[in-house]
């Protein structure tokens, strides 16, 4: 047992904590590995960042998606393990197909995805035409481009929700719910007064995760847009990709990732607070 704690740990310092440190003291320098550089900055980075309209640009962004998916994905899963859970033939069924797409590989999905959303050939506009609406540029849209990339996401994603809360649905005393039909309640009255209370531990677990997951998101941006059309993608990960990969300003790279480290940290306190003090 000591011999498999001592290895968790050295795992955990070697891969975990090292980087984080390291990072958080190169975010001090001006750091160009490529050219040999690394000379002591101080704060000046951070004051940099703090005034420069790009990182509060790519950090809106960033919450725009966080928030946008994270809603999307706890409602329509949700919605639709409750929707299972309510069935009593092909349930295992209905899970499984539901959960298929979260265990693709993301880059297989973005590129299937990305022929989806093209403007002239693409099966969404298709389906548009056929519909009577006219044909859209999606991805070359700066106005639809992050919102196709969300859609995209929660469509990938959403079983992960769905197999939690079909889980937690399961756990539910079915005397709670015999209880409340004898007390005259309807089915939408025994969800929202049975149901949700009961599977708030879960709902924070699934909000709390997805908020942690999709403030750092950078696979399918990187994939369907780069970033793109102009900035309209470009959140902060994608602009530590571009600092530390392209113009190799590992310096900045490290500011950008402890500040992201940082909102990360706020946020999920906020999201745990607000979800588990509702429980409460």
């Amino acid at each position: 047992v000591v011999p498999v704690a001592i290895g968790v740990l050295a795992f955990y310092l070697t891969f975990m904590v090292f980087p984080i440190g390291y990072t958080f003291f190169g975010s001090f320098f001006d750091w160009r590995p490529f050219q040999g550089q690394f000379v002591f900055q101080g704060l000046t980075h951070y004051r940099e960042l703090l005034r420069d309209d790009a990182f509060y640009r790519g950090m809106g962004i960033n919450l725009t998606f966080m928030l946008g998916v994270v809603l999307a994905r706890t409602i329509v899963g949700l919605a639709i393990a409750a929707a299972i859970a309510a069935i009593r033939v092909g349930s295992q069924f209905f899970r499984a197909v539901y959960f298929l797409p979260v265990v693709a590989p993301m880059i297989s999905v973005s590129l299937l995805w990305t022929w989806i959303y093209h403007p002239n050939y693409g099966l969404a506009n298709q389906l548009m035409n056929l519909a009577g609406l006219p044909s859209l540029r999606w991805l070359k849209d700066p106005d639809l481009a992050l919102l196709g990339i969300m859609v995209m996401t929660v469509w990938k994603e959403v079983g992960y929700a769905v197999v939690i809360f079909l889980a937690a649905l399961a756990g539910v005393p079915r005397s709670l719910y015999e209880a409340a039909k004898i007390d005259g309640a309807n089915g939408w009255n025994r969800f929202w007064h049975v149901s949700l209370p009961s599977i708030r531990p879960a709902t924070t677990f699934v909000v709390v995760t997805s908020a942690i997951t999709y403030l750092q998101t950078f696979g399918q941006i990187y994939i369907m847009t780069k970033g793109g059309p102009g900035t309209s993608t470009t959140t902060t990960v994608y602009q530590i990709y571009d600092e530390a990969f392209v113009l190799f300003d590992f310096g900045t790279a490290a500011t950008l990732s402890m500040l992201l480290f940082a909102v990360v940290g706020i946020m999920t306190f906020i999201n745990f607070r607000f979800v588990s003090g509702r429980a409460s």
